[in-house]
């Protein structure tokens, strides 16, 4: 059994680590949501959509966030108006709104749905709370009053969620199934919530979460991981037949969410991927999603050729029924960080 001291150093060390994680950066462009933001805060879906899911809106501050956009004054707009939504149970719902011209006759809210998955939202709502109040001018800042009760409702409904026997969180309470990509995003809710606490100089918070962080991370290698296929698999469930989506899909979150193991999207075999997957995800723009993500990740591996003939190839979907704001966000993120990079041999790219 360790002594005390080599616990505190080694604690100590965690905490530098955690410290790091603060996004510090200050952005030189903003994140231009003016298409999708109403003037009282919410983000619907897409330009032309009354819908307002939470998960998207809040998943594409944080991807425009992790490029190195200033996501901080919409982001706090949106915060306002969700904070007011959240039920007692710590859950969040998916809204219609009626359009801005009938919102004082009529009220903004039009109608309610459940979440498409408890756990995913959740997650990136914790993420989102801690990321952008982690820093302020490069010193931390407590949360406010209101953010900090919605964190401790969402962290509580969270571990509701957990799984205790295979140390995976569920969809939701009525979905008992444990999905890769969700618990990839709930592992990254709590090393950025823990980021946040250290930041702030609450030890015993911080340490709390990284321990949730880490054992999650090893409980999705264990239950995930394929290692003969050199796959993960995106479901407790089995699936008969692989598709595009998810299967495809899910090989990019561990890489995305920073997973200490991610072994089948490293810059090594992200050709493979390529090869296996390219042609599915290049025609999805004309049937289905352009899948942003994918390219958000291609960028992370360090393939930015192929990150900047997304951009170039998806420009006229932009204009679709298909393009959301997830997907904007991805555009915008990779503008900001390619630059002026050269995608002339786009038409040329093969694989």
């Amino acid at each position: 059994m360790q002594g005390i001291n080599s616990i505190t150093f080694a604690w100590a060390l965690t905490l530098g680590a955690l410290l790091a994680l603060a996004p510090c950066t200050h952005a030189r462009r903003a994140f231009d949501l003016s298409e999708f933001q109403r003037d009282s805060g919410a983000i619907t879906l897409d330009t032309a959509s009354p819908l307002v899911d939470p998960y998207f809106a809040s998943k594409a501050l944080l991807v425009a966030h992790a490029s190195g956009l200033d996501v901080r004054a919409a982001a706090e707009r949106w915060i306002d108006w969700l904070l007011a939504k959240q039920r007692p149970d710590g859950h969040f719902q998916r809204y219609t709104l009626h359009p801005e011209s009938e919102v004082e006759r009529r009220g903004e809210i039009a109608g309610y749905d459940g979440a498409d998955a408890d756990d995913a939202l959740l997650a990136v709502w914790v993420e989102l709370l801690s990321r952008l109040a982690a820093c302020d001018g490069g010193s931390p800042a407590a949360l406010p009053p209101a953010w900090v009760r919605s964190l401790k409702l969402a962290t509580g409904a969270l571990d509701e969620l957990l799984d205790a026997g295979t140390g995976l969180y569920h969809i939701s309470a009525q979905q008992p199934v444990a999905l890769l990509m969700d618990n990839v995003e709930v592992y990254s809710a709590w090393r950025h919530a823990a980021a946040f606490y250290a930041a702030c100089g609450e030890a015993g918070a911080a340490q709390s979460a990284q321990r949730r962080a880490n054992d999650l991370a090893a409980n999705i290698d264990r239950a995930f991981w394929q290692r003969a296929e050199r796959r993960y698999s995106v479901s407790t469930q089995p699936r008969e037949q692989l598709e595009f989506y998810p299967d495809g899909v899910a090989q990019v979150y561990p890489l995305l969410g920073d997973l200490p193991s991610r072994r089948s999207f490293e810059s090594a075999d992200f050709s493979a991927w390529l090869r296996r997957h390219g042609e599915a995800w290049r025609s999805s723009a004309r049937h289905d999603f352009p899948w942003g993500l994918v390219a958000v990740a291609a960028q992370r591996a360090g393939s930015r050729e192929v990150a900047a003939c997304w951009l170039q190839q998806v420009r006229a979907a932009r204009a679709s029924y298909r393009w959301n704001v997830l997907e904007e966000a991805a555009y915008q993120g990779l503008q900001y960080e390619l630059g002026s990079y050269d995608s002339s041999g786009c038409a040329k790219e093969s694989n």
